[in-house]
């Protein structure tokens, strides 16, 4: 809800990652750090990009472990890339590590950009494969694959967990 709304305001987030998501003493997540966020415009987000990924100096904005493959290749960027980075963070929850890791930043952003990541049935066998669907379609390496919303692929994971909670009650 936290990442709709941001986007509903034209700002895409470019740093989500563990970090950057609290809770709240109330129960709530509270989305933080809009420190690189990029205000697309003032009006309604629609499908305007933001114009650059990289700073001026030309160094890579976001924690790499959770990067698109747009940002990793300073590409624009949209909502669709918080997207992908939301679904880096649901990847790790799933399998207890990032798909992508290298000695250096450039090192994990090419992989972004150019490898496919690890299976996560592999990483965790009891995941439901109606799950790992809603992932992959998350981590898409093209923009136009994955969800085009944070509220879609939230709801898309829930009706996965519904199908498999229905199948095997004793699963989640």
């Amino acid at each position: 809800a936290a990442l709709d709304y941001a986007h509903s305001h034209g700002i895409v987030h470019r740093d989500l990652k563990p970090g950057n998501i609290l809770f709240h003493a109330d129960g709530r997540l509270l989305l933080t750090d809009f420190g690189i966020a990029k205000v697309v415009n003032n009006a309604p987000f629609t499908d305007q990009t933001a114009a650059y990924t990289l700073t001026t100096t030309g160094t890579i904005v976001g924690t790499p472990e959770y990067l698109s493959p747009e940002q990793a290749t300073a590409n624009p960027v949209d909502r669709r890339s918080d997207v992908y980075s939301l679904g880096i963070v649901l990847f790790q929850m799933l399998t207890g590590h990032v798909p992508f890791t290298g000695a250096t930043a450039v090192a994990i952003a090419v992989k972004h950009a150019m490898e496919e990541p690890p299976s996560l049935s592999q990483l965790n066998p009891t995941l439901p494969a109606s799950v790992e669907e809603v992932v992959k379609k998350a981590i898409a390496k093209r923009p136009e694959d994955r969800y085009a919303a944070a509220g879609d692929f939230a709801r898309a994971l829930a009706a996965a967990s519904e199908v498999q909670r229905a199948q095997s009650p004793d699963f989640f």
